[in-house]
């Protein structure tokens, strides 16, 4: 997890992620994440109320015990509809995994098998239909 953090996030190496490590991190999935985005990701993790994610606990934590809530899967949801249409494609999920260092070979694996299997129409993109769409909703 710690090597996870440092080579994702945490730039400095100092356990810390700061709001700029954040957005820097967020981008990999919405370029035009904006900086309510990220100050609202930072603070639904955000345990001590220092306005930065710590490895240990707040990481830790998120990571072990993931937020299974609607309101976290339309987070994620909104993070990973890279162009704000309300639908999340298969090809912005692919995006996302090889920006997370996935090989495009790992990326179609983990999308079609995981993400895809969602798509009940076969039409190659998500929607978010409220509480029922946050069933097995996580991030790439």
């Amino acid at each position: 997890m710690k090597h996870r953090f440092e080579s994702l996030i945490d730039t400095n190496h100092d356990g810390r992620a700061t709001a700029e490590e954040m957005e820097a991190y967020l981008r990999k999935f919405k370029p035009s994440v904006t900086d309510e985005e990220v100050a609202a990701f930072i603070r639904r993790r955000d345990i001590d109320g220092d306005s930065v994610i710590d490895f240990i606990p707040e990481y830790v934590l998120d990571i072990s015990s993931p937020d299974m809530s609607p309101e976290a899967a339309r987070e994620w949801f909104m993070l990973e509809d890279r162009n704000g249409d309300s639908y999340v494609a298969k090809s912005e999920l692919l995006t996302i995994a090889e920006n997370l260092g996935m090989s495009p070979d790992q990326a179609e694996d983990s999308v079609s098998s995981y993400y895809m299997s969602a798509d009940a129409n076969k039409d190659e993109q998500l929607s978010f239909q409220g509480e029922n769409a946050g069933q097995g909703w996580m991030s790439v």
